[in-house]
């Protein structure tokens, strides 16, 4: 299963008004390309097992239609060398229109590799462009007039490796920066944010944001209940909301519990409806209460992975009932 970090990035590339995806196309194609929309990326041949691609995207040339297939490299791997170009003759003869690809790769040495890969292949060469830390700038060496949402999460999916990058998301999540973009809430660009971070980074951000002894404020009261949520998926201690309000021991006994389930379904919820979205459908009124309704982690996680393996929203809740 892609982790939560590969999944976030994923969401953050195929973002409608992606800037830097645009001018990474801009290296392959000599004009400027139309609006992008997703696509369903499960690629389906008549005669064998379907394929999918982290993503797809529909966009145009002029008149004619362009496919961008998205692929996201935590670290190298040697099967892309036959599934990359697999990926795009698929896609040009299922949708018998151009494809291109744009591989996100994070990390210098998964840069060079991705680069190197796509240089040895023709195919790769003519339509491939590879995505680095070298053309991700750090969002604090930018102007302020320059720092937007799409920047921000690019420089931190491609610059945070260790504790000495914690400025650098120190100045993501400024309010300022965090209403830009496609994202529905300021509190949804913070949790992109998180989640773009290397696991390692999680302790320092925990004790930053969950000391007994900070200082609280809305904004930091805020952010801890946040990053409580989203790390408890991998492990960490969560709740204590309602004892960072009160203050109290009491409070923060029964903030816990309430904090980790409500943390985990709210994050179960969200990954699913970002799932559906990525792959261009739309879940029905009926569909979409029975998300809004479960009270179960587990079967949310079971939806979103039946999505992620191809499955369709009928197939996803034909056993609905069990989840409320």
């Amino acid at each position: 299963m892609a982790s939560i970090r590969h999944e976030t990035l994923v969401q953050v590339a195929m973002q409608k008004s992606g800037a830097l995806l645009s001018r990474a196309l801009g290296r392959l194609i000599d004009r400027p390309l139309g609006p992008t929309r997703p696509l369903d990326p499960v690629l389906r041949p008549a005669t064998q097992a379907e394929v999918r691609p982290d993503g797809l995207m529909l966009s145009s040339h002029g008149s004619r239609p362009i496919h961008v297939l998205i692929e996201v490299q935590l670290r190298p791997d040697a099967t892309k060398a036959r599934s990359w170009p697999w990926y795009l003759a698929l896609t040009e003869r299922l949708h018998q229109a151009e494809a291109v690809l744009v591989i996100a790769a994070i990390g210098k040495a998964t840069a060079a590799w991705a680069r190197a890969l796509v240089a040895a292949n023709h195919r790769l060469a003519a339509c491939a462009v590879v995505i680095g830390p070298e053309d991700v700038p750090r969002l604090d060496s930018l102007p302020a007039d320059q720092r937007t949402a799409e920047s921000a999460l690019w420089s931190v999916a491609m610059h945070t490796e260790h504790a000495r990058d914690l400025p650098l998301v120190d100045a993501a999540l400024d309010p300022a920066i965090a209403w830009q973009g496609d994202f529905e809430s300021r509190q949804e660009y913070t949790d992109a944010v998180f989640r773009l971070l290397p696991s390692e980074l999680a302790e320092p951000l925990r004790r930053r944001f969950m000391s007994d002894t900070a200082t609280i404020t809305p904004e930091v009261e805020d952010l801890a209940v946040l990053f409580r949520r989203v790390y408890g998926e991998l492990g960490l201690e969560e709740g204590l909301q309602k004892g960072l309000q009160k203050g109290l021991r009491q409070g923060r006994e029964e903030g816990r519990e309430e904090g980790r389930e409500e943390g985990e379904l709210l994050s179960g919820r969200r990954y699913l409806y970002r799932r559906v979205r990525a792959r261009g459908l739309i879940l029905t009124q009926e569909q979409e209460a029975l998300v809004e309704a479960c009270r179960d982690p587990a079967r949310l996680e079971a939806w979103h992975d039946q999505l992620m393996e191809g499955a369709s929203l009928e197939q996803c809740f034909e056993t609905a009932d069990t989840a409320r």
